[in-house]
């Protein structure tokens, strides 16, 4: 129950948990455990139905999208994951910055989309561009977005054109996703539409995004977006403040190893 409680957005959090202080513990109990059936004529479970539906991910059995500032009990970025491999699609910055940061999200997580509007450009003014870090973007579609995998896929055959930063830009910029906006994208960047829908339907794409999933769940991650600094394991749409401190932290350590 712990775990489920924080994978929901903390706004959303102090709303229901106050319905759930009106109404009661026993009912929101029930309710998430399933042994009620939905009324569709009762507003009441309707509302548990929903909170239930959160908590468990959807049916999903995971934790998903993770908010900005959200709580989280251990110090963040103490977990240290060894193995987290950059995946197949391109890397930003140069190739031997002593500091990887390998992100695993989803191209219609609204935290995703709020960290590169007020956090990542930081990151990449400060520490991408002076060649500090190097950073890697892998694939973590929740089955619950319906555009997360297409806009992967997507993304993935623009860069298939030389354009996959170009086309990451617009997708996680733009606040909705939608079969007409994917195609508007194409167009924008002028891509070729033919070779675009030759490699959307190819299924080596789509496996190569389901590849991203397994691995993202073999190391752990449970929710968007989800880093590894060298490892370091940082969930959640942080302030710049904690990538820099993590950052300067593996700067420090990669001087002191020369």
């Amino acid at each position: 129950m712990k775990d489920a409680w924080r994978s929901l957005a903390l706004p959303c959090s102090i709303v229901i948990s106050s319905i759930v202080i009106a109404i009661g513990m026993v009912w929101a109990a029930r309710i998430i455990g399933g042994s009620i059936k939905t009324r569709n004529n009762d507003p009441t479970t309707k509302i548990f139905s929903e909170l239930a539906k959160a908590i468990n991910g959807n049916g999903t059995g995971r934790a998903r999208e993770i908010p900005i500032n959200q709580k989280i009990p251990e110090v963040i970025g103490n977990k240290k994951v060894d193995g987290v491999a950059v995946g197949t699609n391109p890397i930003k910055g140069i190739a031997n910055a002593p500091v990887l940061i390998v992100e695993f999200s989803d191209f219609q997580c609204p935290f995703t989309k709020r960290f590169y509007k007020q956090t990542f450009p930081q990151i990449e003014k400060e520490y991408i561009s002076t060649g500090k870090v190097k950073f890697a973007y892998r694939d973590f579609a929740l089955n619950f977005h319906q555009f997360a995998k297409p806009a992967a896929i997507l993304a993935r055959c623009a860069g298939k054109q030389g354009k996959y930063w170009q086309m990451f830009d617009k997708l996680l910029m733009g606040d909705q996703l939608s079969n007409e906006i994917l195609m508007k994208y194409n167009q924008e960047l002028n891509l070729d539409l033919n070779l675009c829908r030759k490699c959307q339907n190819n299924p080596e794409i789509s496996e190569a995004v389901d590849k991203d999933i397994q691995d993202a769940d073999k190391l752990g991650v449970e929710g968007t977006p989800s880093f590894f600094i060298n490892g370091r394991f940082v969930t959640g749409a942080q302030p710049y403040e904690v990538f820099k401190k993590i950052i300067e932290e593996e700067l420090t350590r990669s001087v002191n190893k020369k």
